[in-house]
Parts: structure tokens; sequence; C-alpha cells
């Protein structure tokens, strides 16, 4: 019965294809929410399609939102930023494109499972997503609870045989698929080495870090750098654009209530409707309401100013007018007062209530119509015209901006710059909003991939060239110490007459660090791969160049060979099935007729 449950291939798979889709499934019967964009999704029949194959705001929205609900579980209570919306909305898509791609192959290979297979499935071989829901305090899968369950005529179902009928195609489809992953013998070898070696060399060496530069390079240089190493400078498509900003700030009407508010709660407790514990514990915004409001004991240089002053000044037991801080406004009492030798008073006992001064939904809605209003002008009269009619209101013009990056300079962005990769020149956006701001695009430009300029990576190759040419300067500076070495010098002696670095390191491993040299580097490897007392030139790190000799290395333990090889051969099996089944994928979407209108449909002009 458990057979499914121990074969970690077949978890593989359905971890692979049931990572997302699982949350639903354990979330049994949660509901789609609304959408930002202020347009229901479900009224839109089609989104998108992949090869003629419809994708539908109703389905898009239903997974979408699921994927939110599951992110906003997992961020314990932090909002989830703009940016974080649009990589949903991205995971979601591509899930979807995969879906459909999934779908249409299963139907063609015959993967589909019948009532009995279902039945089956529920009674031997149950998903580990559904057991986990059995599972006790001590981690314990209770099967008499689960197969009690299982036969109640009165438990419904259908979530879970629809989940089971969708996803085990899928898992014999991703079978199939990488049926042809393999693992030779000597790659279990390889990998079994690289996680259990291990080794002690001595080595000699010229740091980079020892080698000074004098002068720049030249432009001639870089340039000449630039063209040999194009492949390494590539300047994907870029949009040039600009924006108007309009801040999220406190109005003064937000300042005037939450102060009234202050006044109020004044009022409740000097008429004795509250205590000031009462009253804290009701009202305050800061961490101290749990406790009344008791900020303990403090000196003047505690606090910010003005609540220093209006602390320091307040007879005991009096309540003071709201105080205002950057923080907001605070109802104070002293409770205690403590003077120093000359009778001044050097230290409170003092309590509070904060009234925080956020912006309000009245606000916000009023710096959105503002922006929406610059849309609308914008798009009449020009994107200039309408800043400047609008007290000359700044127009930002960043450098250009990559797709799926934020705006330079402005973060949680990748929204808006979407938009600008969607719309032709000239085009002007709908009100786009992050935490702090709502914000409009003028699209300018849309600049094609190529190579970069050398304006535009000047620092990157500036830096390339003169690490290669430590690296030169590093490489001559040791072969001297080589040649002495070959001769029959020790490394040492060599080092020492060079003036050159000489260490013995500690023990390493293939992927471990060594000191000076780098961490995971071909240091490493070569000198695993050498015998002891071998001697290996020309080992080059990014930290310098350098030669070595291994002094001891770990003998191959063949019983422990033996005891590890079936689990480096699964995991290796697993990662080469996973690589087959992520090429399918990405060869299955180059090929696809891909249409997207998601953006065109929610948030292109209204």
């Amino acid at each position: 019965m458990f057979k499914f449950l121990r074969s970690r291939a077949k978890i593989m798979f359905w971890i692979i294809i049931v990572t997302f889709v699982a949350s639903i499934f354990i979330l049994w019967g949660m509901n789609a929410g609304g959408s930002k964009s202020g347009r229901n999704n479900n009224e839109v029949s089609t989104i998108g399609s992949i090869n003629g194959i419809k994708i539908t705001g109703q389905e898009w929205q239903f997974y979408y939102q699921n994927y939110i609900n599951r992110w906003k579980q997992q961020s314990q209570g932090q909002p989830l930023t703009a940016n974080q919306y649009v990589q949903a909305g991205e995971a979601v898509w591509d899930m979807l494109l995969k879906k459909k791609l999934e779908q249409v192959e299963i139907e063609a290979r015959g993967l589909a499972i019948t009532d009995a297979e279902l039945k089956d499935i529920l009674v031997n071989s149950p998903p580990p997503e559904l057991l986990q829901q059995y599972m006790d305090e001590e981690g314990n899968i209770d099967m008499d609870l689960y197969y009690s369950d299982l036969h109640n005529p009165e438990h419904d179902w259908s979530n879970v045989e629809n989940y089971i009928r969708e996803s085990t195609p899928r898992t014999r489809l991703m079978q199939e698929i990488s049926a042809e992953a393999a693992v030779t013998d000597e790659e279990i070898l390889v990998e079994y080495n690289k996680q259990n070696s291990r080794a002690v060399a001595e080595y000699i060496g010229v740091l980079n870090s020892s080698i000074t530069i004098e002068e720049e390079p030249a432009d001639s240089e870089l340039i000449a750098w630039l063209n040999d190493n194009s492949e390494d400078y590539s300047d994907p498509e870029k949009v040039l654009l600009e924006y108007v900003k309009f801040p999220k700030i406190v109005s003064e009407q937000d300042e005037i209530e939450v102060k009234a508010l202050a006044m109020e709660t004044l009022a409740e407790i000097t008429s004795g409707v509250l205590s000031f514990e009462e009253a804290a514990a009701i009202y305050s915004d800061g961490p101290s309401g749990e406790t009344g409001g008791d900020l303990g004991t403090f000196d003047r240089t505690r606090m910010v100013e003005p609540f220093t002053e209006a602390t320091f000044a307040l007879p005991v037991g009096q309540i003071s007018e709201p105080v205002k801080t950057d923080f907001g406004f605070h109802l104070i009492e002293v409770l205690e007062q403590f003077k120093d030798d000359e009778g001044e008073i050097s230290e409170v006992h003092a309590r509070h209530i904060l009234f925080e001064i956020g912006v309000s939904q009245e606000t916000l809605s009023d710096i959105y119509d503002t922006a929406d209003l610059f849309v609308e002008a914008a798009r009449k009269n020009g994107f200039a015209t309408a800043a400047a009619e609008a007290d000359s209101m700044e127009i930002i013009s960043p450098k250009s901006v990559r797709s799926g990056w934020d705006i330079p300079g402005f973060r949680n962005t990748a929204y808006g710059t979407r938009f600008a990769f969607w719309a032709p020149d000239g085009e002007i956006s709908e009100v786009y909003e992050t935490e702090t701001d709502y914000y409009v695009i003028h699209v300018l430009e849309h600049l094609p991939e190529g190579v970069a300029k050398l304006e535009d990576v000047r620092a990157q190759v500036i830096r390339a060239v003169n690490e290669s040419a430590k690296a030169k300067l590093a490489a001559d500076k040791l072969a001297p110490a080589i040649t002495a070495i070959q001769n029959g010098k020790s490394l040492a002696d060599a080092a020492e007459e060079f003036d050159i670095t000489y260490a013995v390191t500690d023990t390493f491993t293939a992927t471990g660090n060594i000191a000076d040299v780098g961490y995971n580097t071909d240091f490493n490897t070569m000198a695993l791969d050498s015998e002891v007392g071998e001697f290996v030139t020309d080992v080059t790190t990014n930290r310098g160049v350098f030669a070595l000799s291994v002094t001891w290395a770990e003998p191959f333990d063949e019983i422990l060979f033996e005891v590890e090889k079936e689990n480096v051969r699964n995991n290796l099996l697993a990662i080469a099935q996973q690589e087959i089944i992520e090429q399918w994928y990405e060869t299955q979407l180059d090929n696809a007729d891909i249409k997207d209108n998601r953006f065109e449909i929610f948030y292109a002009k209204r």
C-alpha cells in the first residue's frame, strides 16, 4: 500500500507537477477574489491562448488569486509589494501555458485515468499532499482515520477526485517524457568523489590583490576588449521612458482628523469614561499600548525633542494636550519625576497614547483622482504640457530600463516597466502605484537589443581589462618559481626566493573554501584529481594564479561507496529527469503560438 510513498522517483514527479496546484487542493474550496485592475477578470472570456487553446479569465483569476493567498500566508502578515503581484502574475501565466501543453500531450498519449484507476489510487497510493492532512503531532499518518473518511458516504471527495484525475495523468506524462534519463557508473563515481573526497595541499601563488595597475587602460584598449568579448556585454531590449509621481502623503485633513481623535480620547479620560490604561489599549498605535502606554523611566536624550520638551515640562499626574512628533500625536502622562543633586528633573517615568498620522482612504482617493485627471490631460494635450499646467510638476527621466526590472531609482515599479515594453512609443499609461506613490508613464522609445555601448559598461570593462592584465602579470611572476620547483627546489623555498605566497591548506573538499584561493574553484578540482606529490601548474582562480602539490588525500572507501552508491544514483537521476522535463517545456513553449492579451485587456487605456 505504501509502495507509492516509498518511491522517491514518483515523489519527485508529484513535486514537479503539484507544487502549485496542491496549495489550491489543500485549501479545499477557496474562492477566487477580486482584481487590482478594478475590472472583474471573470467578465473576460479569453485573456490569451497557446496553439489556439484558450486561457479564460475565469481560470486565470482562480489560479492567480490562490497564488496570492498562498503567498500572503507565507509572508506572515507582511503586505505584498507591487512587484510581488507582478511576479505572481508571471508565475501563474507560465503555469497555465504549461498546463495547456500538458493537456494536449496527455490526450495525444492516452494517459487519462479510468474510474477503476482512480479508486485504486485512493485506496492503495493516495497522494502525499492528501495524507499530510492525516498526520499527527509526531509526524505519523493515521491511515485508519484516512480510510474511515474514505468510506464515509457523507464525506465529499469530489475535490480530491478532480485533483487526482488532473494530477495523475500529468505524473504519467512526466514519467514518459523523462524515461530516457539515465546515469552511468562513471557519473556516479565522479559525483561521489565530488561529495566525499578530501585532501590537503601546499601551494605557491601570486594574488591579484598584490599587483597594482598604475594607469587606466586607454579607450582603444577598452573598445578592443569589448569587441573581443561582445557576448559578455550584450545589451537586452530596453525602453526609454519618463514619468511623474503623485506621492501618497498625509493631507492637512488627515492631520486634523487624527488630532480630533486624540482630543476626543483626552476628553474620555478626563471625564472618567476610560482610564488612561484602557484608552491606551484601545487607541494607541504603538507597542506600548499593550502595557497601558507605559514607557518606563527615561532621561532627556532618549525621546525625540518635541516629546521630551512636553514630558519634562508636564506636572506629575497631568495629561498633556496632543503633542505632535514625526510619529504622530501623543497624549502624555508623567507618573514620576526624578531630580539630580541640583534639583533639576533628570529622568521621568511616563506613559503615552500614540495616534499615528496615516494617509486616509479619502486622501488616497483624492491623490488618485488628481493623477487620473493628469492622465486625461496628458493624452489630450501632451505629457509635457500636462506636467507644466499641473503646477510645473517634475518629469523624471531615468536611464533606459530592462524588461522585468524596476524603473531606475524607483522601487517596485516592474508593473510600470511591463506596460512600457507592451505599449508603443508615445503611449501614456494608466495610473499605477507603489507602496509610496501613484505614477504615470510616458513611453518614449524602444531600444533593440545589441552590444552594449562602452559608456554604459565602462566600469565593468575597465575592471575586466585590469583583472586580465593582473592575471598575466601574476603568471609571469609565478613562472620562475615553477621552473625552480621543476628543477628540484621545494615549494616553500621557491616562494621565499621569488617573494610570492606560500601556504598549506586546511583539509578541503571539491566545493569548499580555501584561504586566498577562493570558494569552489578549479584549484579544488585539479588538486583532488591529482596524485599525492604530483606538481600541478597553471591553476587560475579569480583570486590569482597558483601551482600546487597534494600532500595528503583521503583514501577511496569502497565500502562507503557501495553504501552511498544508490542514493547518489537516485539524486543524479532525479536531476537528469528534471532537466529533460524542463527542456521539453522549453522546446514546446519556444515552438508554440502564444497570444498574451492580459495587459491589453486589463491594464491598457480605459
